[in-house]
């Protein structure tokens, strides 16, 4: 029997929840890989959230308009992947990526007993092959760059930002949790403007109601990649 917490506790001693200390990246597999296999994923709340199902049903009507510009979407750190599929059951065709295993085998018996197909990428966000560069027109956030360490935010911008056509859009709701330390790491409109805007514009921030008691203050973020990327710094692709 796993001597894991309730899946409705936030155990910040995991290691999934750990801080980094030298030579440990919270990106490393065995970590988010334990804590599938222990049942300890707090973070997953079982179905995709209002904001999204918001922005599905804005982009389904746009499509329907005549609109074709989105298509195409990738969602980083998805878990078993209940983003990804609110997305594949509006008909977009969608790759689902997250680092752990079980998280990714689960998430495609999900698919199969929902009747939906997407592709999923098992891979680490920041080492994706090349060939995916420019593939999408749009990334959905959720849960991956509160999980990353701080240090590395500029890298996961970098790696989103590769992904899309310029042009295409980057949208996430992100969480001010409103302590120190992490995963999850506060975020909050600083933070968007400090690491995003080498390589996106920002075209709306809006408060969103919270919608679980496991939820801390959340933001809809809504941003376009730069067709012309200002600087040349570490984040900035077009």
């Amino acid at each position: 029997m796993s001597d894991a917490p309730p899946p409705d506790s936030l155990d910040e001693s995991h290691p999934a929840y750990r801080s980094p200390v030298p030579g440990n990246d919270l990106h490393c597999p065995k970590d988010w890989e334990q804590a599938y296999l222990d049942g300890n994923s707090p973070w997953d709340l079982g179905a995709a959230p209002p904001s999204l199902q918001r922005v599905v049903a804005e982009l389904v009507q746009t499509r329907e308009a005549g609109d074709g510009s989105v298509e195409r979407v990738f969602v980083p750190g998805t878990g078993r992947g209940h983003d990804a599929r609110a997305f594949a059951a509006a008909g977009f065709d969608v790759t689902a990526n997250d680092i752990a295993a079980t998280a990714v085998a689960e998430g495609k018996a999900l698919d199969a007993e929902a009747g939906l197909s997407m592709t999923w990428s098992r891979a680490d966000l920041f080492a994706l092959p090349a060939d995916l560069d420019g593939s999408f027109d749009l990334v959905w956030e959720q849960t991956c760059f509160c999980a990353i360490p701080p240090a590395r935010r500029d890298d996961y911008v970098a790696a989103v930002a590769r992904l899309l056509r310029p042009g295409g859009s980057w949208v996430g709701v992100l969480w001010d949790v409103g302590r120190p330390g992490g995963p999850p790491f506060a975020i909050n409109r600083e933070h968007i403007e400090q690491h995003f805007l080498a390589a996106f514009e920002i075209v709306s921030v809006e408060d969103v109601p919270v919608w679980s008691d496991r939820r801390f203050d959340e933001i809809l973020v809504r941003l376009r990649k730069r067709r012309i990327t200002p600087g040349a710094g570490r984040s900035a692709r077009s």
